[in-house]
């Protein structure tokens, strides 16, 4: 375990050096995302220094280098990586290490990349399986922020079990529904304004 957190620390800390923008794969209007969230006012683009605020609302305790952040939630260290020049942003959590994985495994995951992961997913880099969520910056809403956090985290919590982000299963099921709404509105509500 010890190993894992040094390679964890490792990635966070040179994370947005050697971070692989890859174009996103998922359509503007992702199951996620209700067709019905407002949009932001121009000139209300997420920023790197808007996405630093919202994450301190989450942990007192978060770390932050740069446009890298680390912090704590319901247990489970997740971390954001975001390049404004790029234009890009990734919310991670590190699940196993990835030689623990055998065949079947493996194969689990590709699975549930198909139809239960939905906006987050299971990838391997630096000898660790992540759950992840990769997106543009600019266009992402406190809303999506809220809902990322919780599929990564469900996510990585799933592993082993329902491999799911707590979100709708491609093809009408809806089985963790009750367990995405209550982290959603968790997250709301610490990223709501504080007056």
């Amino acid at each position: 375990m010890q190993h894992l957190f040094k390679l964890i620390l490792l990635f966070f800390t040179i994370g947005a050096g050697t971070m692989i923008i890859a174009q996103d794969d998922q359509p503007d209007n992702a199951q996620s995302i209700p067709e019905n969230a407002p949009e932001a006012a121009p000139g209300q683009d997420m920023t790197v220094q808007r996405l630093s605020e919202l994450l301190h609302q989450l942990d007192e305790n978060l770390v932050e280098n740069g446009a890298n952040w680390q912090f704590e939630f319901r247990g489970r260290v997740l971390m954001v990586v975001a390049d404004g020049n790029a234009d890009r942003m990734r919310i991670m959590s590190p699940v196993t290490g990835s030689a623990d994985l055998d065949q079947a495994e493996m194969y689990r995951l590709l699975q549930a990349n198909f139809d239960s992961a939905l906006d987050a997913r299971y990838a391997v880099a630096q000898d660790i399986l992540w759950s992840v969520f990769i997106h543009p910056l600019s266009p992402l809403r406190e809303r999506q922020l809220a809902s990322a956090i919780a599929q990564v985290y469900n996510t990585a919590a799933t592993f082993g079990t329902v491999y799911s982000s707590g979100e709708f299963t491609y093809g009408g099921g809806d089985s963790n529904s009750e367990l995405r709404e209550e982290l959603e509105k968790e997250l709301e509500r610490l990223l709501s304004p504080r007056t």
